[in-house]
């Protein structure tokens, strides 16, 4: 059974949740992540309007853009459960919506989705040459799982838990080596287009360990969104 493990920004700690949360995706290991900002924005956005979301998270091993949001289960694609005359007007209103709420960071064109609404949601400060961010030990959120999501699946083995320590530094240190980047802790720019490349020329692993860490439970991220 999968699980999904939301980072909360006001506890700094993550909480784990029902999957169905993040609509349809896809998720080796059984493990997914994603933001409470995010699911957030998704409950207002389905709450003004009779939407779903379809699909949001999607792993490493999917064909997507190097740096997509939605390895890191911050993006959506949401759907009007009922059909419509002016399908287009309803959308382009719907789209309008989420710009001056300021739902999401960033909406899709028409032209680019339309058929459904797309919205990301960006965290913090992004490294301008990759668009993700600079991690530092002790960090923890949904680029963390990202991270280690990618080492796992090269073969570098570490804990999935969206915290950058232990284990996770140490497959970091023998990454860097075998990929002739310098010894240093941070996740920069540099590390994030080594690891992305590696993906995509296909240096996997077949023995993926994905070892899940007994995280806090019991709380439904939506006790966590403020409306």
């Amino acid at each position: 059974m999968a699980t999904l493990f939301v980072y909360d920004e006001y506890s700094g700690r993550f909480i784990t949740a029902d999957p169905a949360l993040m609509g349809r995706c896809k998720s080796r290991g059984g493990t997914l992540w994603t933001d409470s900002r995010f699911l957030y924005a998704c409950r207002r956005l389905c709450s003004r309007y009779d939407m779903a979301l379809k699909s949001s998270f999607h792993t490493l091993r999917e064909p997507f853009a190097p740096f997509s949001p939605c390895f890191a289960g911050l993006s959506g694609d949401f759907a009007l459960l009922c059909p419509c005359k002016n399908i287009c007007g309803v959308q382009n209103e719907i789209r309008r919506y989420c710009i001056n709420h300021k739902l999401f960071s960033y909406v899709e064109a028409q032209y680019q989705s339309p058929l459904w609404i797309r919205g990301e949601v960006s965290l913090g400060r992004s490294s301008l040459a990759v668009g993700y961010p600079v991690l530092f030990p002790g960090n923890m959120g949904v680029h963390v799982f990202v991270l280690q999501q990618g080492l796992n699946m090269l073969g570098f083995p570490c804990l999935m838990n969206g915290k950058l320590s232990g284990d996770t530094l140490s497959a970091l240190s023998v990454f860097r080596l075998k990929h002739c980047l310098p010894q240093m802790e941070a996740v920069d720019a540099a590390l994030w287009r080594a690891l992305f490349a590696a993906i995509k020329k296909g240096g996997i692993s077949a023995a993926v360990c994905q070892k899940t860490p007994g995280l806090i439970r019991g709380r439904s991220p939506l006790c966590l969104i403020r409306l």
